[in-house]
């Protein structure tokens, strides 16, 4: 018994185009991916603005304290978005 080449192997393995498409539409939707993204973003910002106002804590240093109200709103903005983004894009 001889053993098939290396592209005759992957040619067997890999499943078609539409087969490819059809499993990707049954796993995960594009929607999914996003929110899965953004709620990682809005835990990030919250995680870098208690970093920040550690850092202000510890140094006194007055822009640390901006630094952190900024990244406090963007992780706010982020939740925000997150919440709103059923309505924003007419999800079912």
């Amino acid at each position: 018994m001889t053993l098939p080449r290396r592209n005759e192997v992957a040619l067997v393995l890999a499943p078609s185009a539409p087969d490819m498409l059809d499993w990707i539409r049954r796993t995960m939707k594009l929607i999914t991916a996003h929110k899965i993204l953004i709620s990682s973003a809005a835990v990030f910002f919250c995680f870098f603005a208690g970093w920040e106002f550690r850092n202000y804590s510890t140094s006194g240093e007055i822009w640390a304290v901006a630094r952190s109200a900024l990244y406090l709103a963007v992780a706010i903005g982020f939740a925000v978005y997150l919440k709103n983004l059923r309505h924003l894009y007419k999800l079912k």
